[in-house]
Parts: structure tokens; C-alpha cells; sequence
């Protein structure tokens, strides 16, 4: 169990020694076990919880849900290519 801790103590010093100083406050950023609790739980849900619960299940219908969502990213890229395209236009003619 010494080992174990010494170790541990290592990697604590290494984090702090080499941490960015503006972010060490911030939510969940003090430390890289948050982000891999959260990492382990979503590879949890998605191979053993989520295969369990669906597994007497009919199979969810979402092809109106991808119709919507693909309309709307069709209507967003649209936009997000007028926008620049627009904006150009407007710094030559006022150039």
C-alpha cells in the first residue's frame, strides 16, 4: 500500500508542478479524475448499461427525429455558408 501511495504522491506532485495556475479554480479542473470518471461512465452506459436495458426492447423508430435533425443541419450549414460569403461582399464593395 506504501508503494501504491508513493506513487500516487508523484503523480499529484507532477500534476501540480506542470498544472496551468489561471485554471486550477475552475470546475472539475483541478484534476484529470473528473474528466476520467466521466470519460469511464459514458464507456460504462454505452457497452454494458445500455445494451442491458434494450435488450427485450423493439428497436427505437427515429426516422422522423433524422429527417428533422438533417433538415436543420442543411438549413445551419446554408447559413453558416452565407455568412462569410456575405461579409466578403460587403468588405469589397465598401473597399
Amino acid at each position: 500500500m506504501s508503494i501504491l501511495m508513493q506513487y500516487v504522491d508523484r503523480f499529484h506532485e507532477i500534476l501540480d508542478k506542470h498544472a496551468d495556475q489561471r485554471t486550477t479554480n475552475w470546475f472539475m479542473m483541478s484534476s484529470p479524475f473528473p474528466t476520467l470518471f466521466i470519460c469511464l461512465s459514458y464507456v460504462y452506459g454505452v457497452k454494458v448499461l445500455g445494451p442491458k436495458l434494450m435488450e427485450n426492447r423493439k428497436p427505437f423508430q427515429l426516422k422522423n427525429v433524422l429527417i428533422v435533425y438533417n433538415l436543420f443541419q442543411m438549413v445551419f450549414s446554408a447559413w453558416l455558408f452565407y455568412e462569410p460569403g456575405l461579409a466578403m461582399y460587403y468588405k469589397e464593395v465598401m473597399n
